[in-house]
């Protein structure tokens, strides 16, 4: 017997049978590992191009997670033939092998080794697709001091700044686009400077040819300091002078004069994003660093069409300069395929002619140009803010608060991620968070009219109309010529029997700017009073400007319906009312007030059945809203469910709605003389 070198140690034993060593070691010879990790980043290198691909070509969201499916599914059965077949040599030669099915004799193990790994998939997808989705917001579910903290915790600590439009000094008025166009490009780059606060454009703007000291806006805008300048173009030759003031003091921090050609503009714009960072004295990563670099286009022509689409969304909005605007980004595309701003733009106009028109045609196009723009962008705010409000307006409310809460992560001061947010809690039937948001948009910006207006529609949205009006009333006085204040404020005084001041207010937004909801406010006044051929002159002045909206042709049935010989006319204006609300549930079939509007055209159409399952359905959704509740007083009254009507408009006016509007609804004729009804009108005083 030979002795074993000293070198060597002996030769280890076998593993005992049934041992972990033992599994380890078969594990290793089926090479089940092997072919796991394989496995494992061949398909982390798969889903990684498509999430980056997909997008890009506007492929559907389900695409990519159809993939992830399937490669989750492909890994157990990777490892199951892994572990049942293996290759091993068949002695014919130093390299020749052979794949065959081994059958252990040791069946149980099998199974156990096979159920280990369907517990390994079940852990790794929970780890994927639930510990590392990102949580939605809770709703009813905090304290409002809590909640109260968790926003104030956005509250700013770093160096805030408010850009103003830039002065146009040129001789062509028609430059006026590239002073505010220059002005807001300087700002879309510091907002994406993580260590500075920048107030939204919308508010800035807001300040544009107004006659304010600099320190009234930096009050109104709550921020530290202030960049102003002007713009003098001729032909190809720019003078751009900026300054960067201290709101305090008055004192100017910097200034700065560039005369260069026109092609040097992103040059411009960098470095006067660049010189107020280091003269806010403020250290900066390298993150930061690198989007001040950032050129949107190497097209100057795609710019400046991109720079006068962007001109026509500034203010409140109109058919012309919608469509204007459209045409304009489209322009700046056709240009450069790649340019995400140009996108970000078209989102924004396509999410606003939807709002305007309620037209699925305009949502398709916004949902497209709002992921477009995102792929190219990531980094793009304000995308993420349009992304946001196209989610709400399809009811996706968990993914419309993820958006906005991103948008606010990249600017603490976006109010209109701000607005955006709490009006996703309002629908999830939040009120308290809703409110306690709309509060912070206030906060951040005291003296912007438009947080005052989002706080007086939510308070109008629950009821609270008395205080609505200290709202609107505060829009009004921070902004006389905005006629949506005008329209808002009558609608409130009309609500608490204020006819007289309503009328006024009304007048006042139709003499500033004619509008669908004027004309309708009045059609409704007049509908009220039983005139109700002056009622439909007005709904048809409102069809004009509103086409597509669903509400519009059912208030036009509504009056057709109580005039004389016009029932042909009624019938069709239901029937295009109905055509164009159930398009609107394809897009959100959770919007209750557009289920309880569209159940009471159906049930006036003669449509008993799918009325009575609209209205059941907007109840059980919104049984809360006194809209909701007065809709479904409508539709049994028109469908002869009296009790069922009377019961509804209990529920509306414990909710909010005024008893003296009951008498003169054309709509509660059947259920008016009944006791129930008369007890709360006579409660009310009425």
């Amino acid at each position: 017997m030979s002795e074993q070198p000293a070198d060597r140690a002996p030769d280890t034993a076998p593993p005992a049978k049934g041992s972990i060593a033992e599994f380890l070691e078969e594990l290793r010879r089926r090479r089940v590992i092997r072919v796991a990790l394989v496995y494992l980043v061949a398909a982390w290198a798969i889903i990684q191009v498509v999430e980056a691909t997909f997008p890009a070509l506007l492929l559907p969201d389900w695409a990519v997670t159809l993939v992830v499916v399937f490669v989750a599914v492909g890994f157990p059965i990777a490892i199951i033939l892994a572990w049942a077949f293996q290759v091993e040599s068949e002695h014919s030669g130093p390299a020749a092998t052979s794949v065959r099915y081994v059958v252990d004799e040791h069946r149980k193990l099998d199974f156990v080794i096979i159920t280990a790994l369907a517990l390994i998939v079940v852990i790794l997808a929970y780890e994927l697709y639930v510990r590392e989705a990102p949580p939605e917001p809770q709703v009813a579910a905090e304290s409002q001091e809590t909640v109260a903290t968790s926003i104030s915790a956005k509250a700013p600590s770093r160096p805030s700044i408010g850009v103003l439009p830039f002065v146009n000094l040129s001789d062509d008025r028609q430059n006026e686009y590239f002073a505010d166009g220059l002005a807001e490009e300087i700002l879309n780059l510091l907002v994406r400077v993580r260590e500075i606060d920048v107030a939204s454009r919308t508010s800035s703007f807001y300040f544009k040819g107004k006659d304010v000291d600099i320190k009234t806006i930096a009050q109104n805008l709550g921020v530290s300091n202030v960049l102003e300048g002007s713009v003098r173009r001729q032909n190809n030759r720019i003078r751009v002078t900026a300054q960067l003031i201290e709101a305090a003091s008055g004192f100017h921090i910097w200034s700065n004069t560039y005369d260069r050609e026109l092609e040097d503009i992103f040059n411009i714009q960098d470095d006067i994003a660049r010189q107020v960072v280091g003269s806010l004295e403020q250290m900066i990563s390298s993150d930061s660093e690198a989007v001040l670099s950032r050129v949107p286009t190497d097209s100057l022509e795609a710019y400046q069409y991109y720079l006068q689409g962007r001109a026509y969304l500034r203010g409140e909005y109109t058919e012309t300069q919608l469509q204007s605007a459209r045409t304009l980004f489209d322009n700046a595309i056709r240009l450069d395929r790649d340019f995400a701003d140009a996108y970000a733009g078209l989102c924004d106009t396509y999410l606003a002619l939807y709002e305007r028109s309620r037209s699925t045609e305009f949502f398709e196009q916004a949902d497209r140009a709002c992921h477009r723009g995102l792929t190219l962008d990531a980094a793009a705010g304000d995308v993420f803010t349009a992304l946001g409000n196209l989610y709400r307006a399809s009811g996706q409310l968990g993914k419309a608060a993820t958006a906005f809460e991103q948008a606010i992560s990249m600017n603490s001061r976006n109010v209109d991620a701000y607005f955006g947010l709490a009006d996703t809690y309002k629908e999830r039937s939040d009120n308290e968070l809703a409110e306690i948001t709309y509060q912070r948009a206030i906060e951040i910006q005291p003296g912007y009219w438009r947080g005052h207006l989002e706080m007086g529609h939510f308070l109008y949205y629950v009821g609270r109309v008395a205080e609505a009006i200290q709202f609107f009333a505060k829009v009004v006085n921070l902004a006389p010529d905005n006629a949506t204040g005008h329209l808002n404020l009558g609608s409130s005084y009309y609500l608490l029997g204020d006819f007289e001041n309503a009328a006024r207010a009304w007048r006042k937004s139709i003499e500033l700017k004619p509008s669908t909801s004027a004309y309708m406010n009045v059609g409704s006044s007049y509908y009220f009073l039983g005139r109700f051929d002056e009622a439909a002159e007005m709904y048809q002045k409102a069809s004009e400007l509103s086409p597509e909206d669903f509400e519009v042709w059912g208030s036009l049935g509504d009056a057709y319906r109580h005039t004389k010989n016009n029932t042909a006319l009624a019938a069709a204006a239901y029937e295009k009312a109905i055509e164009l609300g159930e398009k609107l549930l394809e897009i959100n079939e959770s919007d209750a007030l557009i289920i309880a509007s569209l159940a009471q055209y159906h049930a006036h159409y003669g449509n008993a059945e799918r009325a009575a399952a609209l209205i059941a359905a907007a109840e059980k959704l919104a049984p809360q809203h006194m809209y909701v509740q007065y809709f479904s007083a409508i539709t049994h009254a028109s469908l002869g469910n009296n009790d069922a009507a009377v019961a509804a408009i209990e529920k509306a006016v414990g909710l909010g709605y005024p008893a003296d509007l009951l008498k003169p609804d054309a709509g509660l004729a059947s259920i008016i003389d009944d006791r129930r009804v008369a007890a709360l009108i006579e409660e009310d005083g009425a």
